[in-house]
């Protein structure tokens, strides 16, 4: 509520009568002074705005390049890694034959440990002399296939490697990659069939089409398309038919010129804020990247500004005149007090229904001001702090006002974060302008700060897509450099067990035959938690009790709990309903669970909470444990960051990406005396 600063006290007060032409002229320029700050005021709003969403497409349409960078690479690098295991298996294959100990059974077991559908070995002549499809045996392919391999170059050594992917055969329905591979020992070649589904998928995961969808899903962006001379390549989503390029003299300017330009459009009877720039690869033709922002929300926030702003006007103008009749009808100082308490009144209504924190400083920086929605975001009332300096109140200079100094300045606008009260970290547009009177002297200044953190929220998930792109091509890498010599060591270590005969302690080699493939097991399980971070799966979401889910996932860590008498308490709320991807979130809940009860040790207790805030619920996993290194807390959910000492540190980042794909948000902080909590956000299923 607006405060009333405390009046001086005064022994005597002498009035003398105002002329009433005096006091009209006053009102009639305090009108144009009101009117004045309002246009400018709305004005100002509006152009910051729009160079704001500019800068925010401009930032996006950096993002898509930079991602499509990494794709094209990554998809590279997996290709070249699919040949690279061929290769390296049909050498294998192929000494192994040389040396004879290749039968149809054997080559049959090296295909189920390898994933390849078919492997067969052809000799001079191009005949199947040895396959594990032994109906194939003594055959040749026909024509097309030896053609598009090609085969005679390949057995006789001209050429390395062919491979290209064939329609469904009678080996498999799916279609299949056909690879030939010369042979090292002899004129002849080995020929691998082997799934291609599952490259393709992969493939089209990480492309830039699934990349500009996945962008263009967001809400707060309308369309993301590359358009070329011969129409639209790529869009997030159908389109109607668009204007050529030859016919968009503004789409013309940004390919030929290769700038980045903007402009405001209607398109598809919307209006949105359109940002192109020349867009080429080496997959395709060059073309103009367009991304359209939608000014749904811009236009929303305008008209609400111009109806505050027109309303305090409005009020203003009429209190105005509402002062001066009551002057003249009685010049008393009992007729002044109550018209400036109905001033005060309503533009206390006035300001109690703004969504925007607003705070009114004197030229002496004293607070004059403070509304409803100031005092709940900081924890303040108006009465304690009204009349008190505003840098005592406001060290960080939360609305800016610093920022005008003491001479006569235009408004100011910036960024500015602050925690609540609950430990929440907010974004708000904090702007500030300075009050003027007649004579341009400076009277104050007023700060208003509105909450953008959801905007901030959509321009980190575009930024979260990069990064993951990123880790696509790591994630390549890492398999490639990891995943050739795991396979050879495999194949190794089946022959050690299977072809060779131990004279002494033979249950001692058949151990360590074993414990050599667990360990490959285990490495691959690590490559795939890898990977898992680097891709966003699909979601196959369905409406569950929450309660019960959080018990179902408990009920799996109650052994492991109660070995190191840890309790595991639960105050959960059996009415919340969310549409989650249960195997998914269960990963979450389960890793979080864990990740406590390593940080307690032994003799502990974790307590699991569930409850329901605004549109959202609230699930808070908290421990008595040695708590998070305050120091490091913000980088607990970087990938490979990890404090433990045989950790991956990609558990927690798995996790927020999990949440992340069911539109929720993973947090984490310190309680006291001791331990941590973290937190799921999740939208509330009705």
């Amino acid at each position: 509520m607006m405060q009333k600063f405390d009046q001086k006290k005064k022994s005597a007060v002498r009035f003398t009568r105002i002329k009433p032409k005096f006091l009209i002229l006053t009102a009639f320029v305090l009108a144009l002074i009101f009117l004045a700050i309002i246009v400018v005021g709305i004005r100002e709003n509006q152009h910051n705005m729009l160079r704001m969403l500019n800068r925010e497409g401009s930032a996006l349409i950096e993002a898509v390049f930079i991602a499509s960078q990494n794709t094209i690479r990554a998809t590279d690098l997996v290709d070249d890694l699919v040949t690279d295991n061929i290769v390296d298996a049909a050498s294998l294959i192929d000494f192994d034959h040389a040396q004879g100990n290749l039968t149809p059974e054997r080559l049959n077991n090296i295909c189920q440990l390898l994933g390849f559908n078919r492997v067969d070995i052809l000799d001079s002549s191009g005949t199947i002399e040895l396959s594990n499809y032994v109906g194939a045996i003594g055959e040749a392919y026909d024509e097309e296939i030896r053609q598009r391999l090609p085969l005679s170059a390949i057995i006789q050594g001209k050429a390395g490697v062919g491979q290209f992917v064939l329609s469904g055969t009678e080996i498999s329905e799916a279609d299949q990659l056909v690879a030939a591979v010369s042979s090292e020992t002899r004129p002849g070649a080995i020929v691998v069939f082997m799934n291609y589904q599952r490259l393709d998928f992969f493939n089209r995961r990480i492309g830039i089409g699934y990349m500009i969808q996945n962008i263009g899903n967001q809400p707060a962006i309308d369309y993301i398309f590359i358009q070329g001379a011969e129409g639209v390549m790529m869009s997030s989503r159908k389109l109607e038919p668009v204007l050529a390029m030859s016919s968009d003299t503004f789409l013309q300017e940004v390919f030929e010129n290769e700038v980045e330009l903007s402009r405001r459009l209607i398109f598809e009877g919307e209006e949105v804020l359109e940002v192109a720039r020349r867009f080429e690869t080496l997959d395709l033709p060059p073309g103009v990247l367009r991304v359209g922002l939608s000014l749904t929300g811009y236009n929303q926030v305008a008209r609400n500004f111009k109806t505050q702003m027109a309303i305090l006007g409005g009020i203003l103008f009429l209190l105005t005149f509402l002062v001066v009749t009551i002057v003249m009808v009685n010049q008393s100082y009992r007729s002044v007090a109550v018209a400036y308490e109905q001033f005060k009144n309503i533009t206390s209504n006035i300001l109690g229904g703004i969504e925007s924190a607003v705070v009114a400083v004197d030229s002496e920086n004293r607070i004059i001001l403070v509304n409803p929605k100031t005092e709940r975001i900081f924890g303040l009332k108006g009465a304690d702090i009204i009349g008190k300096d505003y840098d005592s109140i406001f060290p960080d200079d939360n609305f800016m006002i610093k920022e005008l100094g003491g001479e006569l300045e235009e408004a100011v606008i910036r960024e500015i974060s602050f925690t609540n009260q609950k430990g929440r970290q907010r974004t708000f547009l904090a702007t500030s302008s300075q009050l003027v009177g007649r004579d341009e002297e400076f009277q104050g200044a007023v700060g208003i700060a509105y909450d953008i953190t959801e905007r901030k929220r959509l321009e980190s998930q575009a930024k979260q897509a990069e990064r993951l792109s990123e880790l696509g091509t790591l994630a390549a890498g890492v398999a490639h450099e990891i995943r050739n010599p795991l396979n050879a060591i495999a194949i190794a270590s089946q022959r050690l067990k299977s072809e060779f005969e131990v004279a002494d302690d033979k249950e001692g080699f058949n151990n360590l035959a074993t414990t050599i493939k667990t360990e490959i097991e285990r490495l691959n399980a690590i490559i795939a938690e890898f990977l898992a971070l680097a891709r966003s799966g699909h979601l196959n979401k369905e409406k569950v009790n929450l309660r019960d889910f959080i018990e179902d996932s408990i009920a799996l860590l109650h052994s492991e709990a109660a070995e190191q008498n840890i309790r595991i308490e639960r105050e959960l709320d059996g009415d919340i309903r969310v549409e989650i991807d249960p195997a998914e979130m269960k990963k979450v809940i389960v890793n979080l669970i864990r990740n406590s009860m390593e940080a307690i040790g032994g003799d502990g207790r974790i307590v699991i909470r569930s409850e329901t805030e605004n549109e959202n619920v609230k699930i808070s996993i908290e421990d008595t444990g040695r708590g998070i290194d305050p120091d490091k807390i913000n980088e607990i959910f970087t990938p490979y960051f990890t404090t433990k000492e045989h950790g991956t540190g990609l558990g927690l980042s798995i996790s927020h990406r999990i949440v992340a794909d069911h539109n929720g948000n993973l947090s984490a902080e310190n309680i006291e005396p001791e331990g941590a909590r973290f937190i799921i956000e999740l939208p509330l299923s009705v």
